[in-house]
């Protein structure tokens, strides 16, 4: 027994004679480490310290005749040639074209007001060359047309842009040129704009008098996608500047020979007579030459105002229940209460809770006479948002201090 404590009691000192010699080696090691990061930390101060003191260098002068100028396109028919050439379609390398035709006109830009005559000359060919992009504008079935864009939906509304950028008298000039003269709607609809930015009103006579001709005699012959919806664009015109004079042409327009609406012609008589259409629009509904799309755009004229207007009420009303029409577009007729003629769903107007409040009040007097249950199930879904709007409103008003 006494071997055995004798030898636990060795290894036991032997462990800590170890121990002591393992500590006390870290300590050393970690001396010597201190040392030498006072030895550097004392050569870095001195370093910085000789730094501050030492005096400055000359500064460096950078001569103007030094500067390297991005070799680029100086003669502007040289670059409208090449911008006829490049070709931007879905068939087509896109990016690649898309970023040459850019810098081409930016490089147009860059040569100023020596760009503008060889832009008037072709102009005033009447050439174009379509880009189709997806960064490019597309025709609109509105009527509306974007005046900003990163690659230009032509050719011709490129050099209008570029001259817009340069801008001047030349500049104005040239871009009421053609607005005096241009058949299509898309670029009346743009330059109209574009030169009420420039100087308001200057050129208002000018562009609604070009639009009435052409809706009054269009032109025929061109083949562009920027032209398929001419009409829209030329209405657009009216409305962009509150002209309300060709209201009655509006009305003899308004339905075509193949018993079809015209789109422009109804958001016109929307946009400028409002209400004061209605009674034309009830009694146009019951043309027999209209077919069902036409029926449907009329009663969605009454959409806009239903739930404000008895007359209204009652051409929606006499939609919905139209046999003649299919269930899909009467069921929309109904689903759509939620959205036509609001100011704003998400942030419902004085005037807009009203307008909810109505239409609850109309799906609940005309719920009773659904004759099919799509009807039924428009009704339905109609009232569901229509709720849901007021609680999101009532949710927005109680969260306000």
């Amino acid at each position: 027994m006494k071997k055995v404590i004798f030898l636990l009691l060795g290894i036991l000192v032997v462990g800590m004679v170890v121990h002591w010699k393992r500590v006390s080696d870290q300590e050393a090691l970690m001396a010597k480490e201190r040392a030498a990061w006072a030895q550097a930390k004392g050569e870095l101060e001195a370093a910085l310290q000789k730094k501050a003191t030492a005096p400055l260098p000359p500064p460096i002068i950078i001569k103007e005749k030094e500067l390297v100028q991005v070799p680029a396109l100086a003669d502007p028919r040289e670059i409208i040639a090449r911008l006829k050439e490049i070709k931007i379609s879905s068939a087509g390398p896109q990016t690649k074209n898309s970023r040459i035709a850019i810098q081409h006109f930016e490089n147009l830009i860059a040569c100023g007001t020596n760009a503008l005559p060889p832009i008037r000359e072709f102009l005033l060919l009447n050439q174009e060359v379509d880009y189709d992009s997806w960064i490019s504008p597309r025709a609109s079935r509105d009527g509306r047309v974007s005046t900003s864009f990163v690659l230009p939906p032509s050719l011709r509304f490129g050099l209008f842009d570029v001259s817009r950028h340069i801008g001047g008298e030349e500049a104005e000039l040239l871009l009421s040129e053609i607005l005096e003269m241009t058949g299509r709607g898309a670029e009346l609809a743009y330059l109209a704009r574009v030169l009420q930015e420039i100087a308001p009103d200057k050129y208002r006579e000018m562009a609604l008098n070009n639009a009435r001709e052409l809706l009054a005699n269009p032109l025929t012959g061109t083949s562009s996608g920027l032209d398929r919806y001419d009409r829209e664009y030329l209405y657009g015109v009216l409305s962009f500047f509150g002209d309300a004079s060709f209201a009655g042409e509006a009305q003899a327009q308004l339905a075509r020979a193949d018993g079809s609406v015209d789109r422009g012609a109804l958001r016109y008589l929307q946009q400028t007579l409002g209400e004061q259409a209605l009674p034309f629009i009830a009694q146009k509904y019951d043309d027999p030459a209209l077919n069902s799309s036409g029926k449907e755009r009329l009663g969605r004229f009454a959409l806009n105002f239903a739930g404000l207007n008895p007359q209204a009420d009652a051409l929606w009303r006499h939609a919905i229940l139209d046999k003649t029409l299919p269930l899909s577009e009467r069921n929309e007729l109904i689903e759509d209460l939620n959205q036509d003629g609001f100011e704003s769903t998400k942030n419902p107007t004085a005037r807009d809770l009203v307008l909810i409040t109505n239409r609850l009040a109309l799906i609940e007097r005309h719920r009773g006479e659904a004759d099919h249950r799509r009807i039924t199930d428009g009704f339905n879904e109609a009232e569901r948002d229509l709720r849901r709007m007021l609680e999101r409103h009532a949710a927005r008003q109680a969260q306000k201090p």
